[in-house]
Order: C-alpha cells, then sequence, then structure tokens
C-alpha cells in the first residue's frame, strides 16, 4: 500500500470524526441561543400581559367608584375593595418581571406613586361622599380624572417600551432561528459532502486495495512459480549429479569389499567414497531445503525410543570423533520416556547435523549429547524432550550468532573452508524442528565451546514407560576420559547402582573386600587403544577380591579376538564411545543386544537372473558388479523396449528399471509390460524401479505405472539386497543353482548341475575357458582365505569368504561345491567342523577340476591338483 493512499485514509477518517463534532457543537451553541431569544420574547409578552392586567384593574377600581358615587350602592362599594386590594399584588408580580431591566424598574416605581394617588383619592371619595355636594364631587371627580389620564400615560409609557423590547428580541430570536436553519442547512450539505468524499475515499481505497491484492496475488503466483521452479531444477540438477555418483559409490563401496587391497590403496578408495558421500550429503541439504521451501516434507508418525536414535547417531560419528581423539557421550535422563511417536527420521536428521557439526569444529576436549524431558511445558497428553549438544570447540561470538540459521551463511569463512559445508544444515534442522513444533538456540561464548539446544514435541505412548532401574549393587569403572567417566557415572546413579570411578590403577585401594565392604556387580575397563587393558586387567585379577568380579571391556577396537578374550576372563565386550543401552542390557543379564552383529548383514538369496534397464554404462556397470556380488545372473538392456523384449522372452525374474531412458522410458516399459502380461495371463514380474529422482511424487509415480518397488541413486548394496529378498520369487533348483536346498555337506549333491551349467556357456570356446578359469581362479583365492581365517580364528573373513563364493558357484551348476560353501558359512561354527567342510571343498574342487579338464575347459589342472 502506498504512503499517499494510508495518509489519504487518515485524513479520511479524521474528517469523518472532527466535522460532526464541530457542526455538532455549532447547532447546540445555536440552539441555545435561540432557545434564549424565545425565552425572552415568552418574557415580555408576560410583561405586557401583566401590564394590561393592572391597567384593567384600575380601569374598573374607576368604574366601580363613579358607580358607587352616583348610585351609593354597597355593591359596587364593594367591589371598588376587592380590586383596590388586589391591584398591589399584581404590581408586585410585575415588578418581579421587570426587575432585570433598571430604566422599566424606575419607570414602574414613578407610575406606582400615581397609582397610589389615584387610589387614595378614589378612597377618599369612597368615604366622604356622605358629605360631598354635588359641586364638591365633581371637583374631585376631575382631578381623579387627571389622575387617571397621568397613570394611563404612564401605563402606555410602560406598553410602549415593553413593546418595542418585545420587537427587538423577536427580530433577535428570528434571526437566531434563521441562523440556526442556516447552520441546519450547513450540516447536511457538510454530511452530503463528507458522504461523498469518504464514500470516493472508500472506492478509492478499494480500488487500491483490489489492484493491492491483484499485484499481491500475482507476487504470490510468481514466487511460487520460482519455488516449483526451483523445486524441479533442483530435482534435474540432483538427478543428473547422482547418476555419476551412483557409479563412483557403487565401485567404491565394491573396491572396498575386496580384501585383497594393500592400505594405500583402500585409503585411496575409502577417501573417493567419503568424498562422493560428502557431495551427496550436500545434495540431499539443497533438496530438503528446496522440500521445505515448497512446503514437501512430509512427516510420518511412528513409535520409537528416542534413546535409540541418540545411540545411533553417536555410532555414526564414533569413528570421526575417534580420529581426533575426542570424547563423545550421551546422557540421557532418567525420565526420558522409552517411546514416544513421531518422526524418527527427521529427530535424526536435526541431532547428526549438530553432531557433526560439533565434531567437525572441536578439535580437542570432546562432545556431550544431553536429552533431558521438559514436564514443566507438556500439555495434552504430549511430552517434551529437550537436546543438548555441548562441545569444546572454539565457541561462537555474541554478535555473530544470529547468521547461523540462515541459509548459505557461514559465521567463520576460515573455519568453513578448513572443515567445508554449504551453510544449510542449521537453516534445514531449525525448519524441521519447528515443524515438530519445538524451538532451537545456541548459547556460546568465544573460546569457550558451545552448546546447541532444540525441544520437540513428541505423542506419548500407550505403553507404560517404567523407570530404569537395576539392583542396588555396586560396580568399579577404570576410566580416564573425564567426560566418558562422568557419563557412566550419571547413568549408573540414574540406575540404583553404587559407582566407585576411577582413572588409574593406583587409584584403585589394595586391600580386599573386608576393609572395601563392597561385593561388585561388575568392572568395566575403559580402553582408548587395544593394548592398555591387558596390564591393568591382570594386575587387578591378581587382587583375590577382584579375581571372580564379572570384567566389561569398553573399547572402540575391532581386531580384539574371541580368543585373547576369553583367555583373559572378559566376560564381554561394551562398545565405545559409551552406549547407556548397552550397559544396562549387560548389567541387568540381557545379552541380546551385545552380541556381535556385523555391519554389513548378508542375507542368503537365491542365485537368480535379473534384467537391468538403464541407459548409463556406468551405472549398468556398477549394478552388474553388484548384483554378482550377492549371486546373481544379470542381463542388461539399454532401454526400455529392450526391457519389454527381455521380458517377453522369459529371461530374468525381476527386472530392475531405471525411468528415464531413450526410445522407451521406464514408466512407458513397466506399463506396457503390465499389458502383456495381462493378455497373456502371465504373473506378474516383480520391476523395481532405480532413478536419481527424489522430489515429492517420484515415488507415487512409479507405483503408479505399475512397479512394484522404488530405490534411489546413488544404490547402496545393503538396500539393494533387502529389496531383492523382498521381491525376488521362490526358486527352483534348476534356475537357482541348487544353492537353497543345500542345507549342509550330508547331502549328495552332483558335482554340476548340467542344465545350469549349459545356460552359463556361451559356445565359445576361448569366452568359455575364460570364464572357468576366472570361477576357479576365485575358488582357489577363497580356499586360501578360509584356510588363513581358520588358522587365526577370523570368523567374520571366513563368513564373508564363504558367501562370496556360494552365489557365483551356485550361479554357476557348480552344486557340490555351492553346497559345501553354504554349510561353511551358516552351519560350521566349531573349529573342527570347519576343518572337516573345508576338506570336503578342496576334494569337491579337484574333482570340479577334474570334470572341467576332461571336457576341455580348462588346460590347468595342476593348480587343482596341488589343492
Amino acid at each position: 500500500m502506498k504512503s499517499s493512499s494510508w495518509w489519504g485514509m487518515v485524513l479520511g477518517v479524521a474528517i469523518i470524526l472532527i466535522l460532526p463534532m464541530v457542526l455538532g457543537g455549532l447547532l447546540l451553541v445555536q440552539s441555545r441561543l435561540a432557545e434564549e431569544s424565545y425565552r425572552w420574547v415568552q418574557h415580555t409578552h408576560k410583561v405586557l400581559a401583566k401590564l394590561d392586567e393592572i391597567h384593567g384593574l384600575i380601569g374598573e377600581a374607576e368604574s366601580s367608584q363613579r358607580a358607587y358615587l352616583l348610585t351609593k350602592s354597597e355593591h359596587f362599594e364593594t367591589r371598588f375593595r376587592e380590586l383596590v386590594a388586589k391591584i398591589p399584588d399584581k404590581g408586585g408580580e410585575f415588578s418581579v418581571l421587570i426587575q432585570d431591566n433598571e430604566a422599566q424598574v424606575k419607570r414602574f416605581d414613578q407610575m406606582q406613586k400615581t397609582l397610589k394617588e389615584r387610589i387614595a383619592i378614589l378612597d377618599a371619595n369612597a368615604r366622604e361622599i356622605s358629605t360631598l355636594n354635588d359641586q364638591d364631587l365633581n371637583v374631585r371627580l376631575e382631578v381623579g380624572a387627571k389622575k387617571s389620564e397621568q397613570l394611563n400615560l404612564e401605563l402606555r409609557e410602560l406598553a410602549i417600551i415593553e413593546q418595542k423590547l418585545l420587537d427587538e428580541r423577536r427580530v433577535r430570536f428570528e434571526a437566531a432561528n434563521k441562523q440556526f436553519q442556516n447552520i441546519a442547512g450547513w450540516t447536511v450539505a457538510g454530511g452530503f459532502l463528507l458522504l461523498s468524499g469518504v464514500g470516493f475515499l472508500l472506492r478509492k481505497e478499494s480500488r487500491s486495495r483490489s489492484l493491492y491484492e491483484v499485484r499481491l496475488a500475482d507476487a504470490r503466483d510468481a514466487a511460487l512459480d520460482a519455488v516449483k521452479t526451483t523445486s524441479a531444477f533442483v530435482a534435474s540438477v540432483s538427478h543428473e549429479i547422482r547418476t555419476p555418483m551412483n557409479g563412483v559409490l557403487g565401485t567404491a563401496d565394491l573396491l572396498l569389499r575386496d580384501a585383497t587391497l594393500s592400505a594405500k590403496q583402500r585409503d585411496g578408495i575409502e577417501t573417493i567414497r567419503g568424498s562422493g558421500r560428502a557431495l551427496l550429503n550436500i545434495i540431499n541439504d539443497i533438496l530438503d531445503l528446496s522440500k521445505l521451501q515448497a512446503g514437501e516434507m512430509s512427516f510420518v508418525n511412528e513409535l520409537y525410543c528416542p534413546e535409540d536414535v541418540v545411540e545411533e547417531v553417536i555410532n555414526l560419528f564414533a569413528a570421526a570423533a575417534a580420529k581426533k581423539r575426542i570424547e563423545l557421550t550421551p546422557h540421557i535422563s532418567a525420565d526420558v520416556p522409552q517411546q514416544v511417536s513421531g518422526d524418527r527420521l527427521r529427530l535424526r536428521q536435526v541431532l547428526a547435523n549438530l553432531v557433526s557439526n560439533a565434531v567437525k569444529f572441536t578439535e580437542s576436549g570432546g562432545i556431550s549429547v544431553h536429552v533431558t524431558r521438559r514436564r514443566e511445558v507438556e500439555f495434552d497428553g504430549k511430552v517434551c524432550l529437550r537436546f543438548d549438544v555441548s562441545d569444546t570447540g572454539p565457541g561462537i561470538a555474541k554478535e555473530v550468532q544470529f547468521r547461523l540459521f540462515q541459509p548459505f551463511t557461514q559465521v567463520d569463512t576460515k573455519l568453513a573452508r578448513q572443515h567445508g559445508g554449504t551453510g544449510l544444515g542449521l537453516a534445514i534442522s531449525r525448519e524441521l524442528v519447528q515443524r515438530m513444533n519445538g524451538a532451537m538456540g545456541v548459547e556460546s561464548t568465544l573460546g569457550h565451546g558451545a552448546t546447541f539446544w532444540f525441544t520437540a514435541i513428541f505423542g506419548a505412548s500407550d505403553a507404560d514407560s517404567e523407570v530404569k532401574r537395576l539392583e542396588d549393587r555396586s560396580i568399579m569403572v577404570l576410566e580416564n576420559r573425564p567426560m566418558t567417566a562422568d557419563a557412566l557415572q550419571a547413568h549408573a546413579v540414574a540406575w540404583g547402582l553404587r559407582p566407585y570411578m576411577y582413572r588409574s590403577l593406583a587409584e584403585i585401594p589394595k586391600e580386599g573386600p573386608n576393609k572395601m565392604g563392597e561385593e561388585f556387580q561388575a568392572l568395566i575397563i575403559g580402553s582408548a587403544t587395544s593394548q592398555d587393558w591387558l596390564q591393568p586387567l591382570r594386575q587387578l585379577r591378581s587382587r583375590e577380591w577382584l579375581r571372580h568380579v564379572p570384567v566389561f571391556l569398553m573399547t572402540d577396537q575391532e581386531e580384539l579376538s574371541e580368543h585373547a578374550l576369553l583367555r583373559e576372563g572378559i566376560v564381554g565386550t561394551l562398545k565405545y564411545p559409551f552406549r547407556p543401552s548397552e550397559l544396562y542390557n549387560r548389567l541387568a543379564g540381557s545379552h541380546a543386544s551385545s552380541e556381535v552383529v556385523e555391519l554389513e548383514t548378508k542375507l542368503d538369496l537365491p542365485p537368480s537372473r535379473i534384467i537391468v534397464a538403464d541407459d548409463n554404462p556406468v551405472n549398468q556397470r556398477v549394478l552388474r558388479n553388484q548384483l554378482e556380488y550377492l549371486g546373481m545372473e544379470v542381463v542388461l538392456c539399454g532401454h526400455g523396449r529392450q526391457a519389454l523384449e527381455a521380458a517377453q522372452r522369459d529371461e530374468g525374474c525381476l527386472i530392475l528399471m531405471d525411468c528415464e531412458m531413450p526410445e522407451m522410458d521406464g514408466f512407458e516399459a513397466t506399463r506396457a509390460i503390465r499389458r502383456w502380461e495381462k493378455e497373456e495371463s502371465r504373473p506378474a514380474i516383480p520391476i523395481i524401479a532405480i532413478t536419481a529422482h527424489v522430489m515429492s511424487g517420484d515415488a507415487e509415480q512409479c507405483l503408479e505405472s505399475g512397479m512394484n518397488a522404488y530405490l534411489s541413486k546413488p544404490m547402496e548394496l545393503e538396500k539393494l539386497q533387502v529389496m531383492l529378498s523382498q521381491w525376488l520369487p521362490t526358486m527352483t533348483k534348476a534356475q537357482s543353482g541348487g544353492a537353497d536346498e543345500l542345507p549342509n555337506s550330508k547331502h549328495q549333491e552332483p558335482i554340476i548341475d548340467e542344465e545350469q551349467f549349459a545356460t552359463c556357456l556361451t559356445g565359445d570356446l576361448e569366452l568359455d575357458q575364460d570364464l572357468i578359469q576366472m570361477a576357479l581362479k576365485q575358488v582357489e583365492e577363497t580356499l586360501e582365505k578360509m584356510q588363513t581365517a581358520l588358522q587365526e580364528g577370523a570368523d567374520a573373513v571366513w563368513r564373508h569368504a564363504a558367501h562370496r563364493v556360494r552365489g557365483s558357484t551356485g550361479t554357476l551348476g557348480f552344486t557340490a561345491m555351492a553346497a559345501l560353501f553354504h554349510e561353511a558359512e551358516f552351519d560350521a561354527t566349531s573349529r573342527d567342523a570347519r576343518e572337516r567342510v573345508l576338506a570336503g571343498l578342496r576334494s569337491a574342487y579337484t574333482q570340479l577340476a577334474a570334470v572341467l579338464s576332461e571336457r576341455g575347459l580348462t588346460a590347468n589342472l595342476e593348480a587343482a591338483v596341488q589343492l
């Protein structure tokens, strides 16, 4: 709205309020003036009427006396006396009426003297009438007549003056009345003009407002169009970046699974994968911001444990914190519910962003994550939790803290160049927190670290949330990392335990339990390296009162062998950084959460033939490698029409379909396949979308076209195998190469499944020999790895080696080998069982190599004989 329009509106309001008040005031004053004039006119009329009344009384009194003098009648005398008695009263009333006029008062006083003289003459005539002769009577009558004439003159003079006053007052009244009418007319005219002006202003204002609303709507539409354009642009750019990123990350992921890599090679590939994931995180941040701005960010409502989310984030950044030798500890208040309802992913995203920043900018000291419940602000059965991420980093000056939550803003450009980042994380986090009905802020002083906090409102769980409690026992903790020690002590006290905290072995008393007076439930030793726990443990074990106390070792080292731990009497290990739930379960007697679980769980997938439809050669190669790693056979298609033809030829039991391809895209190809299946009455083949599109509505579009599921690029191997396990149909022995029907080596399986083996040969002798040589070489290397793993007691290496070759041997139709590898991976757990299976594998390999050599598919039998 323009300022002139605003001032016009203000002026219009002022006129509307002030002008009626002024005109109303004028009318009020003028009406009072007219009323006053009218009152004086009425007053003058009363004076004249009273004067006429006095004059009439005097005249009637004189007439009554004359009649009495002539007739001597007592009636006239009585009448005369009555009239004379009234005259003074009327005179008094007249005197009151003219008291505001001094000139009239003087004239009336003079008239009263004349009136008294006249009445005295009349009275004397009435008393002395019997003694008067006719001559005297006539004389007195003449004298009385003269006095009457004088009195009439004076009365007439009073009347004339009052008449003049009446005329003057009437003129004033008429003037006031006319002026009142004029003002009333002006008021009506002014009101009409005012209403007209107000109407004009309102009309003008209405037009201005309408124009403003139109412009505002245009601006809104333009902004929405800009947001949509930005979202489309971001989605397009994301797609273009994710396509090559799929190749980079997928290839790096596969390379890192090769146990033959040197340390230098592994470090280089780790750098490639880390850089790729950093770029992917930037892309995700930009996408999140775009979704929030477009209002497309969706939130789900699910039951979950807040403590689990905190521990997941702690675990996620444990390696990064360990590299910088800084502590990372959680502090979960005892009253935090075990279950709340909300969006687990968004909470994890916000918390991970804050912890990531803290790890990034903290060079020494440590980071703590506190979770507390704020009951004082809870309402309607909701749960309010506050999360504080505190670090010992460089801190943030107060004058620049307001810039922290602005998109694409870096407070310290030098640190930003050193550590990287887009400046989007905190802005996105605040938006997410606000969507969770919470708030976010920072408390920091330059040089003294920082605390980023946020609150969030969650739904309460219907299940009872019991506070974690343990039996009132004592535990001993040997931990020299201060923040970790504080976290351990705080949680132990909250659980009802009595913790004894020691920073070094020298601080622990040497006396036995009789002097210490305590029987300990557990001894927890914190180990920063893989060597610094052994000597303290052996010294403590030498003390009789600690000999039978269960010992837990808390470390982040993974190279500790189970044999060494059991030899030293360690009950179990605790992961570092400290996880409260893990320690609680250990002390409570539940070991489910502390069992060794590989981070990359391998699923037992039936070897199958899968159609991959993707126009990008890099993506084709990566997907082929990933699928072959999972034991699958791959049929590659460059566009949707080829995928349709492959499906019609029954070349696969599942399709991985890219959405954007030339000639026929994934959506059209899927619809064509579904139509063909319906026409031919064929069962529907599972189709899984693989695309770099990640904006809202992409998944829905895939499902609407007839696809069964959706995977986004870059595609992680773990997610791919989970998806395959859900959608791969149940395989027959011929289709799967027999791998699914080989539970152990006691089954007498043929050395080669001829039908399956034939499907893998091309008919070109050189190509087939090359394929067989590669397969046998892979088996040879695997058997060597398994032999080394058996000698060193490396369980994970044993299982990994067996799993890798089990799928490929099953695909080639080497059923006996596949069955033995299956037993090695899943059934052989003891050393004796593994030695037996390894001997069986060597025997089966020798037989297989001999059969293949007889068929002319391998010219190198010596390696097999030597094994």
